[in-house]
């Protein structure tokens, strides 16, 4: 059973005794993962939920297990960006692509960055916790809104007793 790129060796006899030999190399790619966001939503007062979907690319049929997703609130790359969430790793799943959770902090800039299978450093370099073909495509971006709540008229006095519609 080939589980990474390898030499393979057979060695058999023919019908006549004589012994046959012969070596392959197998190259086995290893995934291209990618990620979008599909969704977010206020889940509490500081908090946002994130919908998202993994793919493996590159003819896998499963997502690995504990593939680490980093959330941020600009892009990594920028160097000015906030780590909002690390610590979601997936669940291994059958199927080239998954869709996943995760409760992270709200970011303040209004936009959640994602990228998959990033430990640090810079989200288009290696780094990361397993290895792939192409480390470019591991970002997605998406709206976030804050929640808020705008009282109009912001200020107001009114008669003991009486009534003002918010």
């Amino acid at each position: 059973q080939v589980r990474d790129s390898s030499i393979v060796r057979m060695e058999m006899l023919n019908q006549y005794g004589c012994r046959l030999q012969g070596l392959a190399k197998i190259n086995i790619f290893p995934p291209d993962m990618t990620i979008s966001i599909s969704e977010t939503k206020c889940y509490a007062d500081n908090k946002t939920l994130v919908r998202f979907r993994i793919c493996m690319n590159n003819s896998y049929d499963s997502v690995y297990k504990g593939i680490p997703v980093a959330f941020y609130d600009a892009d990594p790359n920028s160097g000015t960006a906030v780590l909002l969430d690390n610590s979601f790793r997936t669940q291994g799943r059958a199927g080239n692509c998954d869709t996943f959770s995760a409760v992270i902090n709200t970011p303040s800039t209004a936009i959640v960055f994602a990228v998959v299978n990033y430990n640090g450093g810079s989200a288009s370099l290696p780094g990361a916790g397993f290895e792939e073909t192409d480390f470019t495509n591991n970002l997605s971006q998406a709206a976030a809104e804050p929640f808020t709540v705008v009282l109009e008229p912001a200020d107001t006095s009114i008669n003991r007793n009486s009534s003002v519609q918010l």
